[in-house]
């Protein structure tokens, strides 16, 4: 991956978890919760989703370095049931 399509992806993932701490802000104020409580909850869903998905993603560097085909053989060990 180059690094320009890293950074979109980056800049798209922080968009997502703006969005998605915006959306536990809401449905905890419309499931009645007081205004510091929905403070708090979109401020932990931004931030988990911007981990996730700000800095690129988990498997982000690691996939990057791998061929398509990579995964193609079989992971359990030879044992066929």
């Amino acid at each position: 991956m180059d690094h320009a399509a890293a950074e979109q992806l980056m800049t798209t993932g922080w968009w997502i978890a703006l969005l998605g701490g915006a959306i536990g802000f809401g449905l905890t104020l419309i499931m009645g919760a007081a205004t510091p409580a929905a403070g708090i909850i979109g401020l932990v869903t931004f931030g988990v989703f911007g981990v996730l998905l700000g800095k690129g993603g988990v498997e982000l560097n690691a996939a990057s370095d791998h061929s398509p085909d990579h995964h193609a053989h079989n992971h359990h060990g030879g044992h066929h049931g």
